[in-house]
């Protein structure tokens, strides 16, 4: 069995694998947001398969290769900063007025 094939087949049985694979290259906050999203991808990648079978189609395509085509970006760009889990508050707290 070639190397390919074999990752191939890891990568299939195993979807947090090939999730965590794909978004291995973002930054620590951009994966902490997929990595809370990964529910949601996922049930994307079900959704697809399923209207396949129902079509009468086999289904085509694993996981990895549904996020090989995925617009991580435009998905991360969707949500609004916060969502995306941006804080600025942490490093500049409200002011705090006193009246005297």
């Amino acid at each position: 069995m070639a190397t390919s094939a074999i990752t191939s087949a890891f990568l299939g049985d195993r979807p947090e694998t090939a999730f965590q694979t794909a978004i291995g290259g973002f930054s620590p906050q951009r994966r902490r947001f997929f990595n809370r999203q990964f529910g949601d991808i996922f049930g994307q990648f079900q959704g697809l398969t399923g209207r396949q079978a129902q079509a009468g189609d086999l289904p085509r395509g694993s996981f990895s290769q549904f996020l090989t085509g995925f617009p991580f970006e435009q998905e991360f760009q969707s949500f609004t900063p916060f969502q995306r889990g941006s804080r600025p508050q942490t490093f500049a707290p409200g002011v705090r007025r006193l009246n005297f």
